[in-house]
């Protein structure tokens, strides 16, 4: 909600949850219920892990999307925030089908995107033979990151597809896990599981962007 959480010195807050897509599993778009959030605190910075207990997918001339609005900033003030680091798990099926998160940032900024122009923006994909924007993170999926000068706070907006829309017959996407995290790295402790059964706990308030 407005208030958000602290997870180790950083303050997550204001989310905003928006499911769309059609022919999807299930129908409607990617749901805000029934998803476990896994807090991180490791060497790609401190955020969480969405994992779905049903993985989110679609079928052949199909999509399933959601849009993730949230603000990040240092509960000390200080202007530590140095990397956003992003990943996306899942499988895919048929040429043209994708697994996509595509972000758009605002960096020192505490109103959602956009913050241009152009507002940046940070991309991985999962295609039908493997990463094709992004890194491949080793489990099947992509992750990117980038970094910029220490910033006290970041705006994301933040968009979580798989498409199958342009895929042939028998064209198949899954997404069975998102990762953002935020820098500085810090030593790793491990990994906290946080269970909420309805991210709507969280996701309080809903706003759109268009994807590029």
């Amino acid at each position: 909600g407005a208030t958000g959480c602290v997870i180790d010195g950083l303050t997550f807050y204001n989310f905003g949850w928006t499911p769309t897509g059609s022919h999807s599993s299930p129908a409607g778009g990617l749901p805000d219920t029934e998803v476990d959030v896994t807090t991180l605190l490791n060497s790609n910075g401190v955020g969480f892990l969405l994992t779905p207990t049903v993985a989110w997918g679609a079928g052949g001339a199909g999509y399933t999307d959601g849009e993730l609005t949230f603000i990040v900033k240092t509960t000390s003030g200080a202007s530590t925030l140095n990397h956003i680091y992003q990943q996306i798990d899942g499988t895919v099926a048929g040429t043209g089908s994708y697994d996509d998160v595509l972000e758009q940032y605002c960096v020192g900024g505490t109103s959602l995107p956009p913050c241009g122009p152009p507002t940046p923006q940070l991309d991985s994909r999962i295609g039908p033979t493997g990463c094709n924007v992004g890194a491949a993170d080793g489990s099947g999926g992509c992750d990117n990151s980038v970094s910029f000068g220490g910033v006290s706070s970041i705006a994301v907006l933040k968009d979580i597809r798989g498409d199958a829309t342009a895929g042939a017959s028998g064209a198949n996407v899954t997404i069975t896990g998102v990762i953002n995290q935020f820098g500085p790295a810090v030593p790793e402790p491990g990994t906290y599981l946080l269970s909420f059964i309805g991210l709507g706990l969280l996701f309080l308030g809903r706003r759109r962007f268009s994807r590029s």
